[in-house]
């Protein structure tokens, strides 16, 4: 689990993986659709590649930017760092990415319900980092406002726990929104679902 940080589509990577230490699976490999040496390496690979995450400096500007698509949610929490040999030149650096899928009954939320719970998710899942610092939060959904005024009892929930952090938030249009947008999207095999 450490690795998942550092991997996009972690989850989506290794969920056949993880599909095989489930008791029903069927270890006779005559009778699998999959090839799982290959996704071994496949993982071993992107291991190799890992996308280089920074140390966290709490003197930066931080983004925590979400999203959620049908399949599910994802986040990616970056902070601004002003290189030094162009100055007003902006480098993103990632501190670290999250995604997740969908449960059955999530897919049937509305929009507004999911868009809400991916900022929830996108929260809780770098609340380590973000419970000292302030932050700005960046979705390319205008849905805070609705939380606020939400009766929905999951809602709510998801608010209060929202209200512990300091942050502000602001719209993007989602062209700004990949990185967060593709990890919703590539979610679609994630193990643990929300409820």
């Amino acid at each position: 689990l450490f690795f998942k940080n550092f991997i996009p589509h972690y989850s989506t990577l290794v969920a056949p993986l993880n599909d095989m230490t489930k008791q029903s699976f069927n270890w006779d490999s005559s009778t699998w659709t999959l090839d799982y040496r290959s996704i071994f390496e496949q993982v071993k690979d992107a291991l190799q590649d890992a996308t280089s995450i920074f140390y966290p400096n709490y003197n930066l500007l931080w983004l925590l930017r979400t999203d959620a698509s049908q399949l599910g949610v994802g986040a990616v929490l970056l902070q601004l760092f002003e290189t030094p040999d162009a100055p007003g030149e902006i480098q993103y650096q990632p501190l670290g990415f999250a995604s997740q899928k969908f449960s059955t009954q999530a897919t049937n939320w509305s929009t507004i319900e999911q868009e809400a719970y991916g900022i929830y998710f996108g929260v809780k899942s770098f609340a380590y980092y973000l419970r000292c610092k302030p932050f700005i939060l960046e979705t390319d959904h205008n849905n805070l406002l609705w939380m606020e005024a939400s009766a929905v009892p999951k809602v709510i929930r998801w608010r209060v726990y929202l209200q512990s952090f300091s942050f502000t938030s602001r719209h993007i249009p989602g062209k700004q929104n990949l990185v967060a947008d593709w990890l919703s999207r590539a979610a679609a095999t994630d193990s643990n679902p929300p409820t």
